[in-house]
């Protein structure tokens, strides 16, 4: 995976894909050091996955109704940038957007 990331750094998108391709690359940052391995990780690659392509489907709407969109998407900054501020530990309650 680590070739492909090297590749579309080297040779960046043109395209509206590259804004996909940021967010790959920060959930794969986020599988890297085992993030995911916890319920704020796991939330944290919902708020990517709803931001990318089609959204969440149905069943993981259902699943974790509180996520809605990354927040690169919301405000837009660079990968660097996103990947060095922390996350926000949400409240049950809370509505997620990361």
């Amino acid at each position: 995976m680590q070739i492909v990331i090297n590749h579309f750094d080297k040779y960046p998108l043109l395209t509206q894909k590259l804004k996909d391709y940021k967010l790959f690359k920060l959930a794969f940052s986020l599988f890297n050091n085992k993030d995911n391995l916890s319920i704020v990780g796991i939330a944290k690659l919902m708020a990517i996955k709803s931001s990318m392509n089609n959204g969440l489907n149905p069943q993981l709407k259902l699943a974790f109704p509180t996520i809605l969109m990354h927040k690169e998407i919301v405000a837009p900054a660079t990968l660097v940038e996103c990947q060095g501020e922390p996350w926000p530990t949400p409240a049950a309650d809370q509505v997620l957007t990361y």
